[in-house]
Formats: C-alpha cells, sequence, structure tokens
C-alpha cells in the first residue's frame, strides 16, 4: 500500500441525487395527491472498475446510433468522454460529452458480450438502456438482460472494449465499480481534509472521509493544491511553515511556488522537499489520534510510522492503516 498514484486533475465532488416534491394544488374534484417531481440526475463523474481501475469511456465517438463502449486507463483525464451521469428515474447512464446512453443491446447471446452506447435523441423507453446499481456489490445490472458492466480484467492497452457479463453472483472485482453517480460515496478511513473555508492559515485537519470537496486535492508539479480552488485565481495549496520542527502545523495558503508548499511523494510519505538530504527530513503527519479535527503536522520522517503514511485514492488523500 506504500504506492501513490496521483491524479494531476480530478472531477469536482459529485453529490447524492435529491428529490424534490411537487406542492401545487389539485382541483376540488381530484381525490389523489399531486405527483412528485423527477429527481435531478447526477453530477457527472468517472465511473471506476474495482479490479483494473480504468474508467468507463464513450470515447467521444457519434459516427453510429449505437457504438461500443470502452473503458480507459488514465482516470485523471479531465475528458467528457470519461464522464457520465446517472438518471434514478430513467435509470439511464449517459456520457457528459456524446449524450450517448449505456446499451446492452439486449444481447444475451454468450456469457461474455460487448457493452454499447446508443444515442438516445428520442428518450427511448426500452429496458435495454436502463440500468441499476447495488452499492453492497458495486455491480450495474442492465433491466433488460441481467447482465452486469465487466471490464473483464483487461489493461492491454490504454483503451480496451467494455463488457457486460451474465453471471451476477461471480464475486470477480471485473464486475464491480465505484462512483459518486449512483450516490454512493467512498467513507472508509481518515482523510485529509481542508475544512470549510479557503483562507491562508486555514487549519488542515483530519476527518473521517466523507467524498466531501474539502477532501478532495490535486497533485501537481510537486504542489498538494485544494481540487475545487483550481483555476479560481486563487489556488490554496498545503502549506508547513516557515519553521521545521515536530508538530508544526500544516496550514492553506495561496499557491505562491514557495519551498513551504513543495512535497515530493516517496514510498507512502509527503515529504517536504527541502529536507531531502538533511538530517533531519521532515513528513506529513496525521498525528497519533486520527480524530475529526485533528491538526495535521510535519514530523521528522520514520520510515515505518503510520502517521506518515498515506494513499491518494481518485483525490482523496486517506492515511493507509485506516483503510483496513
Amino acid at each position: 500500500m506504500s504506492t501513490l498514484r496521483m491524479p494531476r486533475r480530478l472531477g469536482a465532488f459529485a453529490g447524492a441525487t435529491a428529490l424534490l416534491a411537487l406542492a401545487a394544488g389539485l382541483p376540488a374534484t381530484a381525490a389523489a395527491a399531486a405527483p412528485a417531481k423527477p429527481r435531478i440526475a447526477s453530477a457527472p463523474d468517472y465511473i471506476v472498475n474495482v479490479a483494473t481501475g480504468y474508467v468507463l469511456d464513450s470515447g467521444g465517438d457519434t459516427s453510429a446510433t449505437r457504438v461500443p463502449a470502452y473503458l480507459f486507463k488514465d482516470a485523471t483525464n479531465p475528458s467528457n468522454n470519461l464522464k457520465f451521469t446517472y438518471d434514478p428515474d430513467s435509470k439511464k447512464i449517459r456520457n457528459v460529452a456524446t449524450g450517448y446512453v449505456l446499451d446492452s443491446g439486449g444481447d444475451t447471446s454468450a456469457t461474455r458480450v460487448p457493452a454499447y452506447l446508443f444515442k438516445d435523441d428520442n428518450n427511448n423507453p426500452s429496458d435495454n438502456l436502463k440500468w441499476t446499481y447495488d452499492p453492497g456489490t458495486k455491480q450495474i445490472r442492465n433491466v433488460a438482460t441481467g447482465y452486469v458492466l465487466d471490464s473483464g480484467g483487461d489493461s492491454s492497452a490504454t483503451r480496451v472494449p467494455a463488457y457486460l457479463f451474465k453471471d451476477a453472483t461471480n464475486p470477480s472485482d471485473n464486475l464491480k465499480w465505484n462512483s459518486t453517480v449512483f450516490g454512493a460515496r467512498d467513507t472508509r478511513g481518515v482523510c485529509l481534509d481542508a475544512g470549510n473555508t479557503r483562507n491562508n492559515g486555514d487549519q488542515v485537519r483530519d476527518w473521517q472521509c466523507l467524498g466531501h470537496t474539502n477532501q478532495r486535492f490535486t497533485v501537481d508539479d510537486n504542489h498538494v493544491k485544494v481540487d475545487d480552488t483550481i483555476g479560481s485565481g486563487k489556488e490554496m495549496c498545503l502549506d508547513a511553515g516557515n519553521s521545521r520542527n515536530n508538530g508544526d502545523k500544516v496550514r492553506l495558503w495561496q499557491c505562491l511556488d514557495h519551498t513551504n508548499q513543495r512535497w515530493v511523494v516517496r514510498d507512502g510519505q509527503f515529504v517536504l522537499k527541502d529536507t531531502i538530504g538533511t538530517s533531519r527530513e521532515m513528513c506529513l503527519d496525521s498525528g497519533s489520534y486520527r480524530n475529526n479535527g485533528d491538526a495535521v503536522i510535519i514530523y521528522q520522517c520514520g520510515a515505518t510510522n503510520p502517521n506518515q503514511k498515506w494513499i491518494v485514492q481518485r483525490g482523496y488523500i486517506k492515511l493507509a492503516d485506516t483503510l483496513a
């Protein structure tokens, strides 16, 4: 768990869908209650395979009414080809770039069959285009065929085909997917948290992982940036302050390309770059208690210190030993 795969730019936090109630009155002769408004579709996000880390991909293909669905290796790529929404009423999974929706084609001719994307300009009601997500099994199941989305474990190229698999009882991670578009958030572990404001000097802290924007970061050219400030004109970075003492608190500060803001990821640790090679290398440290709101500090690096071992998962910086 010591190897970190650092995203360069990840999509913004995608919230759960909301249910809107309609409170309009009815004519006096009507006995039924007014119908509820449809639920809104989710905000866009990646749909990530648990086994391979590849993400669902349209490839931007609009060359036909029905086109192949793909999986793409680079989940840090900001392309809308890789971002989808889910509408809980229509049960459709729609690509942001093309507007095409995930489609089984009704194909049950083999145990593993191709997955497609369909143009759906006319709000086609076919169950081939409808999907459900089970947060327990993490499977995406087609309503028409019962087949589930499948990566096939294929990581042989940057872009590979997406499949559908017949046996939904199979526990393989090839059939498991994570995404905020279904309203499910990964709340395992303790995360690095920027707090609710974005001011110079704001304390960086430990907090239970909640899938919140406060907990999403981008590692860019040795800087750790709060994801929702990127491109804002005031990007905020993790800053160690001017001294290099055990227990110094890590704070937010406007990104200035300063030595206080430069970190190197090494063996699961975030090491202050200007201390590397000295007799007192300093690391990002959670502190010993890991309670919500506890200050994140710098502390002399210890190769086996669990307070200094972090894993990055889709933009969340998590303490490795809290994921067990």
